[in-house]
């Protein structure tokens, strides 16, 4: 067995398809915050205008460029399988999106369930502005509706990438911008 096997030859194609769903779980959750902390850390303070909530205003194409490039360099070593990381995400938004209630508080209005967790807020909760948001439906946008956009991304990288997409178009660019 060589060091650098493919996972679907060590584990198996569950085990492989395991491995691909915590990649895209920990590119929406843990990858894209890290992401932006490190934009506000280092590139943000010299153009002097910070808001706080940028990471929430921005969260699908913040979960969606990261996953897109982690699942098109990770299909350039792998199988079949990174393709299908999407199923995970999509069943798990599929069923909070079915056994979601709509709240029936004076305090709270009702949302419908594709708004919430579709409709992203864009102020994060904090103690101070409690009463303009709802920090669980944050999170739920966070940790069920955040994957769901990476696993689409993810697997469309690796889509791209075994389909040599990017290769393609730049020779097809370079093809025409020369001649």
């Amino acid at each position: 067995m060589s060091y650098f096997e493919s996972p679907e030859k060590i584990l198996g194609p569950i085990g492989s398809f395991f491995i691909h769903v915590t990649a895209v779980y920990f590119c929406a959750i843990h990858l894209s915050p890290w992401m932006v902390g490190r934009y506000f850390a280092w590139i943000e303070p010299s153009l002097n205008s910070t808001t706080r909530d940028w990471y929430l205003q921005h969260l699908e194409i913040v979960t969606i460029f990261p996953a897109l490039i982690v699942g098109y360099i990770v299909a350039l070593h792998f199988n079949s399988t990174p393709t299908w990381a999407w199923t995970a995400p999509t069943v798990a938004l599929i069923y909070r999106i079915v056994r979601y209630s709509i709240s029936a508080s004076v305090l709270g209005g009702s949302v419908p369930a594709l708004k919430y967790f579709f409709d992203i807020q864009h102020i994060m909760p904090t103690f101070a502005n409690m009463s303009f948001t709802d920090p669980i439906r944050v999170w739920a946008q966070m940790t069920i509706t955040a994957p769901f956009y990476a696993g689409l991304a993810y697997s469309s990288g690796a889509f791209m990438s075994k389909r040599k997409l990017i290769p393609r178009l730049w020779d097809e660019w370079r093809r025409t911008t020369l001649n």
